[in-house]
């Protein structure tokens, strides 16, 4: 009786999950315009529906150089969850390659200029719109001295945490009924 109350529990919230948040649909990469400004910066989509990397521009020109990866939002998207992961190998640290995320002209900078050459973090948008253009930037202000990268990586919704929890209790009540039907 407990393992069928379960197993219904975890079909009610397979039912309940809308799946997680990827570089698919209106974020599909093949979607993305791709700006390297003359750089020799690059969007690298191999990783999607999981995760996408922008690289930036280390051409050795000594000047700033902005690498831009953008949507158009045609469709109403709120809590956009995404986790950034950031490295650089300038020789002068992340002060010089800062990177973010883009929306309709304003650059948010994700990065601490002033702290370590490898960052990560957690970014929760609260709504995007129709007409909206979102995206991710890495800007090269010296395009020189070693490039940077940033890694976008799309987050389960909170209901699909809900059903990983559910499904972990899950398991551990069958395995503590397992263990006592043994002893």
């Amino acid at each position: 009786m407990l393992r069928k109350s379960l197993l219904c529990v975890m079909a009610i919230a397979v039912s309940a999950c809308a799946g997680p948040i990827s570089f698919s649909g209106q974020f599909d990469p093949s979607l993305a315009t791709v700006q390297t400004n003359g750089g020799n910066g690059w969007f690298d989509a191999s990783g999607a529906p999981i995760s996408v990397t922008l690289w930036g521009s280390d051409s050795g020109q000594d000047t700033q150089i902005i690498t831009l990866v953008t949507w158009n939002i045609t469709t109403p998207e709120s809590n956009l969850w995404f986790r950034w992961f950031y490295e650089t190998w300038d020789e002068d640290g992340p002060f010089y390659d800062p990177a973010g995320y883009y929306l309709n002209g304003s650059y948010v900078q994700l990065t601490n200029d002033s702290g370590p050459n490898s960052q990560h973090g957690l970014v929760i948008i609260t709504s995007l719109s129709p007409g909206d253009v979102f995206g991710f930037y890495v800007d090269a202000t010296d395009d020189c001295c070693g490039g940077a990268q940033i890694s976008i990586s799309a987050i389960p919704e909170p209901a699909t945490w809900t059903f990983l929890a559910l499904g972990s209790v899950a398991l551990l009540v069958r395995r503590k009924l397992t263990s006592r039907a043994r002893s």
